[in-house]
């Protein structure tokens, strides 16, 4: 999803720092975006998936306290939960302190290309609990409203920007399989993907047009006027459809 390609050697959520230059460690090296990429979520792998100690992209994932030096009650107050709640998932922080912590960044740190990733769907998927995965789906669609309005809020931010967004992997179906998901699993493979933003044509749902996660990457660059394939050949295209005029 943030290669636009893939590689075939990381085949393990426990693989490693990533071999591979990203989109967004890519942005990160541009001058109009240097120092101003950044990613949170709730699961420490994107520590490694982003290869935040070589790629310079501001990662906070997982358990780790966002904030190393907090500025403020309200910076010190989340560090504080993060240390203190009791963890139901080792590696798996709550989405609610993450996107907490999304909007204070957000607000004092100004990223202007911002990966967020929520992950308590899948992990109560997989624990079987269904009435959880509705109720956190429902809460996530909640935080990506907030998210939007706290942005469309902010002068730097209002009327130009643009969200994408998916999600990672599928789900199998029946009684059993849509708490699995994976290779062998039919149905994985399905996704969906959404955008909104201001360059992007009000096309409404649209059920026939095929997408991989391929091209997210090069979507991503074409929006913020940069072309991803002039630095990386093997990335797949831009979603058709998804970049055209400004509307009235």
């Amino acid at each position: 999803m943030i290669l636009g390609a893939a590689d075939t050697r990381i085949n393990s959520n426990s693989y490693g720092p990533n071999p591979n230059v990203t989109v967004f460690e890519w942005l990160n090296t541009r001058p109009a975006y240097r120092g101003r990429v950044a990613a949170l979520a709730t699961w420490g792998a994107f520590r490694d998936i982003f290869n935040a100690r070589r790629s310079g992209v501001d990662v906070r994932a997982g358990w780790e306290p966002p904030f190393a030096n907090p500025r403020g009650d309200r910076q010190a107050l989340l560090n504080e939960l993060f240390r203190t709640s009791t963890r139901l998932w080792a590696d798996n922080a709550f989405d609610v302190l993450t996107h907490q912590t999304l909007l204070e960044y957000v607000r004092t740190s100004a990223p202007r290309v911002l990966f967020v990733g929520y992950g308590e769907t899948d992990e109560w998927a997989h624990a079987g609990r269904y009435d959880l995965t509705l109720r956190t789906a429902r809460q996530v669609d909640t935080f990506i409203a907030e998210l939007w309005q706290l942005m469309q809020s902010i002068p730097a931010y209002r009327g130009s920007t643009t969200f994408i967004i998916t999600t990672d992997h599928g789900r199998g179906d029946g009684p059993v399989n849509w708490k699995r998901h994976g290779e062998d699993v039919v149905g994985a493979e399905s996704i969906w993907l959404a955008i909104i933003g201001p360059d992007t044509p009000r096309l409404g749902e649209r059920t026939n047009q095929p997408f991989t996660q391929s091209q997210v990457a090069q979507t991503l660059a074409r929006l913020l006027g940069e072309d991803w394939r002039s630095a990386n050949a093997a990335a797949a295209s831009e979603l058709p459809g998804t970049i055209g005029r400004r509307p009235r």
